[in-house]
């Protein structure tokens, strides 16, 4: 059994009726996983593979509006690791991002070398299950491009 690095929860319904809902995904990375990406710098040519491939993914998968999108980033990235910092898709600033907590983590990393706990990422303006749900295969395909990188020899 492969270990644990990351985790999705989503996508989840909240609010009373789907006129007025909103829709949640979160991600969890592990600690370890979190130290190994932040210790690990980011090319400039995995950065232009990943987008893309996000690109294509929304692009082929019919994301509404993906024509807007234009030439923003799927990936943000924390400074120059390999550690995302948010996966975006096209909405009125619609992300899955790291916590305000998580993101202090990974600035004290830089201090003294090691991330105290699990990375959380959270959703923001998600009002859309398509958008849920992009996010999450976005999500997953970035965690598991560096789980191979990281893990091959």
């Amino acid at each position: 059994m492969r270990p644990f690095f990351y985790s999705v929860e989503g996508p989840n319904l909240y609010g009373e009726s789907l006129e007025n809902a909103s829709w949640g995904v979160n991600a969890t990375i592990s600690q370890q996983f979190a130290e190994s990406l932040a210790k690990t710098k980011r090319t400039k040519r995995i950065e232009k593979i990943l987008q893309e491939d996000a690109n294509f993914i929304l692009k082929h998968g019919k994301f509404p509006n993906f024509s807007k999108f234009g030439k923003q980033r799927a990936y943000h990235f924390f400074e120059d690791t390999s550690l995302v910092r948010a996966v975006c898709v096209p909405g009125n600033a619609c992300d899955l991002a790291l916590d305000e907590s998580a993101l202090g983590y990974v600035g004290k990393f830089r201090e003294k070398g090691e991330i105290i706990g699990d990375l959380n990422f959270m959703q923001h303006n998600v009002d859309s299950f398509t958008q849920a749900v992009f996010l999450e295969v976005l999500f997953r395909k970035w965690a598991n491009h560096f789980e191979y990188l990281l893990s091959s020899p």
